[in-house]
């Protein structure tokens, strides 16, 4: 048993999205700090280094939240009804989480920035 297991899915559900919550939030200060100190010039790879940087937020969320999720759909025993209502929602809520956070990280490769 691993700790994801012992955990109540409630309260891995309510985590992933508090991660979610954080990429959010770090994306936003990046953005923000990236224009207000001049990160928008291209620097390397034709990219600039405010890109790189919510890049790699949005990249290090997505890995967490998809390995999470990963170890939850594993542990996750479906056929027996009683048993897996826990994990479910443990694994359904890591899964919307991951969605949540794609959504929220796709202006970083969509949008310019900084206006």
């Amino acid at each position: 048993m691993t700790g994801l297991d012992r955990l109540p899915g409630v309260v891995v559900a309510t985590l992933a999205f508090i991660l979610w919550s954080l990429a959010f939030g770090l994306l936003y200060v990046a953005v923000s700090l990236g224009c207000a100190w001049g990160w928008d010039r291209p620097a390397w790879m034709g990219l600039s280094l405010q890109r790189w940087v919510l890049l790699g937020v949005w990249a290090v969320h997505l890995a967490v939240l998809g390995a999470l999720l990963a170890r939850s759909w594993r542990g996750t025993r479906w056929g027996d009804a009683e048993a897996s209502f826990r994990p479910v929602l443990a694994t359904g809520g890591l899964g919307l989480a991951l969605a949540a956070t794609v959504w929220c990280g796709l202006p970083v490769l969509l949008a310019s920035d900084c206006l």
